[in-house]
């Protein structure tokens, strides 16, 4: 089943939410900048330490290559990365 807007509290107490939950991954939308990528890998790591048996799944706008591609490998040393242009070609 897949479930939309999802809200978890991470170990350090705040609440986060992400934009789906499928079976056991959690899905989420990001831009590739600095920022966005550190709040989503904080994001993460918050609701890993409690949920360990989550994956997670980001969805990353790939307008930019450059910045996609640097981004990308950040946020794919903790879960699954498809780019934008692929879901929305579905």
């Amino acid at each position: 089943t897949v479930e939309r807007d999802v809200k978890l509290k991470g170990f350090s107490g705040s609440n986060h939410k992400f934009s789906f939950q499928a079976d056991h991954t959690l899905i989420d939308f990001a831009t590739p900048s600095s920022k966005s990528t550190g709040a989503l890998l904080r994001k993460i790591q918050d609701v890993k330490a409690i949920y360990e048996d989550f994956e997670f799944s980001v969805i990353l706008d790939d307008a930019n290559k450059v910045r996609f591609e640097k981004e990308s490998s950040i946020l794919s040393t903790i879960g699954s990365v498809t780019p934008y242009s692929l879901v929305a070609a579905a």
